[in-house]
């Protein structure tokens, strides 16, 4: 319905805008929620919350549906979830540095099917997962201890402690700590961070990126209001959305005045996913 979905970390809670909000509007409704971290809404119309060590389930009202959490579920600490065209549910863990999948339609203290984690995954501190309709998908590597960030992209399928298939790392690539990615409607694979020095920053690379390269485009500096962006989705119209850390999303191109579907930090499915 074009409906603005954003995590309040702070405030425990998600807040929801009605379609085309620009300003200091007030939302149309909140939805609680223990430590909020990034968020997707599913090509099953379900609003998915990631946060602490559990993933919660809503319907886009904000009924509570289910909840993932537990000793089985091996969940640490969630930054993000995506769903693949099957319904699977891909979770992020901060603290155990691995990709955790969960059978569709998972509910409860349930062990995951797949765990993606090890030395040779190079995961260190992943936070956003963008998951394609087939199960592959990009993970954007914060990497508390390093000086430079990735992004990983992992097959459909991929299990146990294997190596990605591609990564964008190194100086070039103008994020020190990548965040979240979206694939946008041009193709091209959007990630935000922030630099080296604290500057929120949003790159953008061609699909066919790989190693240490340069973004084509960049955006960053003071006239963005980018401030340690965080969550990404894009409109239907074209527009961009960067939820940031300072209680600010900024908004770039040309968004949908009304309702539009939305391209989250994920499955392109309707809904955003960000994190403010």
């Amino acid at each position: 319905a074009g409906n603005q979905y954003y995590s309040r970390q702070a405030d425990n809670e998600v807040v929801v805008y009605a379609p085309g909000t620009v300003g200091t509007s007030a939302p149309i409704r909140s939805i609680p929620v223990q430590n909020p971290a990034l968020i997707t809404i599913g090509s099953d119309n379900k609003l998915y919350v990631a946060g602490g060590n559990r993933v919660s389930i809503f319907s886009l009202t904000g009924s509570p549906l289910a909840q993932i959490s537990g000793p089985n579920t091996t969940i640490q600490y969630s930054l993000d979830v995506d769903i693949d065209g099957a319904g699977n549910i891909y979770v992020s863990d901060y603290i155990s540095e691995s990709i955790l999948v969960f059978a569709s339609g998972s509910t409860g203290d349930v062990a995951p099917t797949r765990t993606i984690g090890g030395n040779l995954t190079t995961l260190e501190a992943p936070y956003g997962i963008q998951v394609f309709s087939d199960g592959s998908f990009w993970v954007a590597n914060y990497r508390n201890n390093s000086p430079q960030g990735n992004a990983d992209f992992w097959p459909a399928g991929s299990n146990g402690n294997m190596a990605p298939t591609k990564s964008i790392s190194g100086p070039n690539m103008g994020i020190t700590h990548p965040v979240d990615s979206i694939t946008n409607s041009a193709g091209q694979l959007v990630i935000s961070g922030y630099t080296s020095n604290g500057d929120g920053a949003v790159a953008f690379f061609p699909s066919v990126a790989i190693g240490n390269v340069a973004p084509t485009t960049r955006i960053v500096g003071s006239n963005t209001h980018l401030n340690r962006a965080l969550g990404l989705a894009e409109d239907s119209c074209g527009g961009l959305f960067v939820a940031n850390y300072y209680h600010e999303v900024a908004i770039f191109g040309t968004p949908c005045a009304g309702s539009g579907s939305v391209n989250s930090g994920g499955s392109q499915s309707a809904g955003s996913g960000s994190s403010a």
